[in-house]
């Protein structure tokens, strides 16, 4: 179950020694996943959890933090108190609210799997999804970097969702999804 006090203590103690070795280092939090706040907390929500860090005293442990703002099968920008995406300007505000306005957060997980899955999405949407949240990511006050969740397709198994976040198949080649994002990168 996690335990945002332990991870907290964790996180200073490490902030401290990071910093000790080379002080120009940027130390991110652990990065959120999407969830909710399960009854039996075997999962704790990002906005529960960076409260958390405040209330346990790790305003000062960490330069940026780090989420995963995944919604799929979804869009990024679909409206729903469940989005880890949508999640993100409240988080920010928890930060601000503690006097953290100037750190960033970081995207450190955006993909959409493609195959046969109920929890997959076509490979134009895969594109689509894609380039549109990587543009409203980047309208966002807070926007740190974003990385991309995955280069290449973990497997053949189309029905498995984790083996499809590729945005290039196994065999080599290149999704829509590729082309896509090396559009938005350089147009």
């Amino acid at each position: 179950k996690p335990n945002v006090a332990r991870y907290t203590a964790l996180l200073k103690k490490a902030y401290t020694a990071i910093k000790h070795a080379d002080h120009s280092s940027v130390v991110l939090t652990g990065g959120l996943s999407p969830g909710y706040d399960a009854p039996d907390r075997t999962q704790i929500a990002p906005l529960t959890f960076v409260q958390g860090i405040y209330a346990n005293g790790g305003r000062h442990s960490f330069d940026a933090l780090a989420h995963h703002p995944s919604t799929y099968p979804y869009p990024s920008t679909y409206a729903g108190s469940w989005s880890a995406f949508q999640q993100s300007p409240l988080m920010y505000d928890v930060m601000r609210t503690h006097g953290d306005a100037n750190k960033k957060v970081w995207a450190t997980e955006i993909g959409f799997p493609t195959g046969t899955s109920n929890r997959a999405v076509g490979e134009q949407t895969q594109a689509k999804y894609l380039v549109e949240s990587l543009r409203t990511w980047k309208a966002y006050p807070f926007a740190g970097p974003v990385f991309v969740y995955s280069m290449r397709d973990e497997g053949p198994n189309r029905a498995d969702h984790y083996q499809n976040f590729g945005l290039v198949r196994t065999s080599g080649t290149p999704k829509p999804a590729f082309l896509a994002l090396k559009a938005a990168l350089l147009g």
